[in-house]
């Protein structure tokens, strides 16, 4: 009855603001750690917090109402978007990695969630996108790749043949040159003893070598032994 109504209307308030200030404390806490966006089912913003407009350096006014094609960086084919957005579309929650551009035309990478809301009827009728600024990490990786490779390239163009062995004597690299000194094919070498390949002669010396190196007696070794090549022959090796 009415009465009952309205002896319950205060208990509904009080509820439903205490549900108001819940999403509150949520989002305050959510913005002060992430870079976040709200948007409709067109990809229009409606909602970016401080530290989006911060990163991207576009003012509050300035992204409200645009799609996020304003910071779209190019880095990016036609596909990768295709994909997220056919994800997003379906209800489903789409994670992954996306390069953008600011507005001073500075590249930066981000740590992307992007949740849809659903309506009763289960479809999307807005995303809320939650990203970490992750630009110093992809830089270090880029940094690392290219060490590597600029590494790779002088170890595979020097005239020495670079080799490591596991504590078996297990060859499992080498570069080029062996191939040139020996004339043995690296795929046919990686995975045999190097000991298959040393003068029979110089074998006790060798292993004893290799014993210390592995026991830690020393720390470092140089001198000369024979080693077989694909021929048969023997080839002196420092």
């Amino acid at each position: 009855d009415l009465e009952g109504l309205s002896s319950l209307l205060p208990l509904l308030i009080e509820q439903q603001e205490q549900r108001r200030l819940e999403l509150f404390h949520q989002r305050f806490a959510m913005d002060q750690h992430a870079i976040v966006s709200i948007t409709d089912t067109r990809g229009i913003i409606h909602y970016v917090n401080h530290k989006f407009c911060n990163i991207s350096e576009y003012s509050h006014d300035e992204l409200v109402g645009k799609s996020h094609n304003i910071i779209k960086s190019g880095e990016h084919n036609s596909d990768f978007f295709n994909t997220l957005w056919s994800t997003i579309s379906q209800g489903k929650v789409w994670r992954g990695e996306i390069c953008n551009k600011s507005r001073s035309g500075k590249l930066y990478w981000v740590d992307s969630t992007i949740v849809p809301f659903l309506d009763d009827a289960g479809k999307p009728y807005q995303y809320i996108s939650i990203r970490t600024d992750i630009t110093e990490r992809k830089r270090m990786a880029e940094k690392i790749i290219a060490s590597e490779q600029q590494y790779r390239n002088w170890i595979e163009s020097v005239r020495d043949v670079i080799f490591q062995l596991d504590e078996q004597g297990i060859i499992s690299f080498l570069n080029p040159a062996w191939e040139d000194i020996t004339h043995f094919k690296i795929q046919e070498t990686l995975g045999r003893n190097f000991l298959d390949f040393v003068h029979h002669d110089d074998l006790d010396n060798a292993v004893a070598i290799f014993k210390k190196l592995c026991d830690y007696d020393i720390t470092s070794y140089k001198g000369e032994l024979r080693f077989y090549d694909k021929r048969g022959l023997f080839r002196w090796i420092e």
